[in-house]
């Protein structure tokens, strides 16, 4: 943990964990993915404090292209069935470690990386084993239970404990470690 102020790359998978993780399917294919706005804002705070972010999905969607290319993020990733391989890829490419990397996943196939990365965060109702493995779980908001309202407040912890890290102090993260969850 002693790396957490060195997070150069936020990555995360995007359904169930930037979306509600519903998907609408018409005969023609998939039609929507609901995101939300305070992503964005986070997610954009992130890439102001020189922090790559990276979306790594086992969906190959267009819609998630799209929602990316929006939010000016440049390492998008669809399709994918070894996560780990192409975060690894990624970091070779950025020059860091995977200890730099703070990442948020749901499900089975971002056990891998949750356990590689220096800072791994799972939302609440993630498959038990990202639960258990994750450094961190993130709360539903009480005013709406989807996922992405709690990554968003896990990117503005991100945001406050970098911003904290240059001032040399270190109250948001012993708050975290003492509670394991970020309501």
């Amino acid at each position: 943990m002693n790396d957490i102020y060195k997070i150069k790359l936020f990555a995360s998978d995007v359904d169930g964990t930037l979306t509600d993780g519903g998907m609408y399917y018409t005969d023609q294919g998939e039609l929507m993915k609901k995101f939300n706005t305070r992503d964005a804002v986070g997610l954009r705070l992130l890439q102001e404090q020189d922090v790559h972010v990276a979306l790594i999905t086992g969906e190959d969607s267009d819609i998630v292209r799209i929602r990316a290319k929006k939010l000016k993020i440049e390492h998008v990733y669809c399709g994918v069935t070894d996560k780990l391989k192409i975060l690894n890829e990624l970091c070779v490419a950025l020059n860091i470690s995977t200890q730099q990397v703070a990442y948020v996943g749901d499900d089975i196939n971002d056990l891998e990386i949750i356990q590689n990365v220096g800072l791994s965060f799972a939302v609440s109702d993630a498959e038990p084993i990202i639960l258990k493995s994750a450094m961190f779980k993130l709360e539903k908001s009480v005013e709406n239970s989807i996922a992405s309202l709690s990554v968003g407040k896990m990117i503005i912890f991100l945001f406050d404990l970098l911003f904290k890290a240059n001032k040399g102090t270190r109250d948001s993260l012993e708050v975290l470690k003492d509670s394991k969850s970020i309501n």
